[in-house]
């Protein structure tokens, strides 16, 4: 990849690539990461972390999902997230157990197995309310939430789906096999038994 943006500077590549690692499911700023590299003494500028960031997508390490207004059904130039191709390879390169930060893995691990189901991802927001994904191929659509367990007395992860109006596949995915089951209407699936479908 150093060679395909024709840098030497292969160690602000692999600065580039651990904060994104330890940033996945967050939402990703070139003109905070560019700060960051420069605060430990890098010499860049938001323009070259930018193409850094290009580069890394067409090399397949990283993919983007940028933010989607589900109210005016259009792409927001706000900031998106970036995902992993490999959560294994991401845990090794930061030394990390499977546990660290596991709710914004297992996020990870629903992107890419949309992307592999076909679908354009991107994360959502209706009228301030997060949704994790959006999921959209052809004139399909689905909305997803993801989470570790449905917290006990809290309809946050179902209320954010439950307020869009379309009538489109809305479903929560959960760690938890406890959880399965229907609330207010929305699904909630088992995550496994989710990933192991078709």
């Amino acid at each position: 990849m150093a060679l395909r943006s024709n840098t030497r500077d292969d160690k602000a590549i692999v600065a580039i690539i651990e904060y994104l690692m330890g940033e996945i499911g967050s939402p990703i700023s070139a003109t905070n990461i560019s700060n960051t590299l420069r605060s430990n003494g890098f010499k860049t500028t938001t323009s070259t972390v930018i193409s850094y960031l290009n580069l890394l997508q067409q090399s397949y390490l990283f993919y983007e999902a940028k933010k989607y207004s589900i109210r005016g059904e259009k792409l927001l130039s706000t900031l998106g997230k970036y995902y992993v191709a490999d959560t294994g390879l991401r845990n090794t390169r930061l030394n990390k157990n499977y546990r660290d930060n596991l709710g914004h893995q297992i996020e990870n691990i629903v992107f890419i197995e949309l992307l592999r189901r076909g679908y354009n991802v991107d994360v959502g927001d209706y009228s301030g309310k997060k949704i994790d994904f959006v999921a959209r191929k052809g004139n399909e659509i689905k909305y997803y939430q993801v989470t570790e367990h449905l917290p006990e007395g809290s309809t946050r992860e179902t209320d954010n789906l439950r307020y869009i109006p379309d009538g489109y596949q809305k479903t929560v995915l959960s760690l938890s096999q406890f959880d399965e089951g229907t609330v207010d209407g929305i699904a909630v699936k088992y995550l496994i038994d989710w990933l192991l479908e078709e």
